[in-house]
């Protein structure tokens, strides 16, 4: 719409992105990239370009809007799963309001800004972004991990007790517009392959034996 100057943008009061997986620095197919072409679908992240008002919605450890940048940590994999079985983000951070500010129009080309918003509601942290998107991501209330736990009698206290567990914690929503590991990943393979290549012929090229012509008489 915005590419073909639609007049029915101007209509648009607000455009909300629940669990984007295409969120910048974070989304699920921006994260893993490589793997949209398989289900036919765009990697590229939502543009921040656009005239019309969009807040962006993200949930922590969900792997839809917060994905895991490193998908060798699996500790932080099986935090992620348990997230996404038990519906996070969908369940537990339901209940957290939306900030008011969130929901006020910002003109395109202001200062729009990502919310890191608490369980019980509270922003937290207000961080300044680029672009025209306003960003609001809800925190966990602890672990999807421990989560189990809180089924068995008695293990609340214990699941309150293991909120810290190593490796879990992967920073995904709560940077919109961060680097993406995977990315960089791929794109230093693709350069040491490239430096590689490029050793390879040099190498080549100089034990291959130079040949002159002798003149004839």
């Amino acid at each position: 719409m915005n590419a073909n100057n639609d007049p029915a943008l101007s209509n648009l009061k607000l455009v909300i992105l629940d669990n984007n997986s295409n969120r910048a620095g974070g989304g699920f197919w921006t994260t893993y990239y490589p793997f949209a072409p398989l289900l036919l679908t765009s990697a590229e992240p939502t543009p921040s370009d656009t005239t019309a008002p969009i807040v962006d919605v993200g949930y922590e450890y969900n792997v839809n809007s917060n994905a895991v940048p490193y998908p060798t940590n699996v500790v932080s994999d099986l935090n992620s799963l348990v997230a996404y079985a038990y519906g996070y983000g969908y369940g537990a951070q339901e209940s957290a309001p939306m900030p008011d500010l969130a929901l006020e129009p910002v003109e395109p080309g202001a200062q729009h800004y990502h919310y890191v918003v608490a369980p019980d509601g509270t922003v937290v942290q207000t961080i300044p972004v680029n672009g025209n998107i306003t960003y609001v991501t809800f925190q966990s209330d602890g672990l999807p991990l421990t989560r189990p736990l809180k089924m068995l009698p008695g293990g609340s206290i214990l699941a309150d007790g293991n909120k810290a567990i190593p490796g879990a914690t992967h920073d995904g929503a709560t940077s919109p517009g961060r680097a993406n590991p995977v990315t960089q990943v791929v794109g230093n393979i693709s350069s040491a392959l490239g430096d590689l290549a490029k050793g390879l012929t040099k190498s080549a090229s100089k034990t291959t034996p130079s040949t002159t012509s002798e003149p004839s008489s």
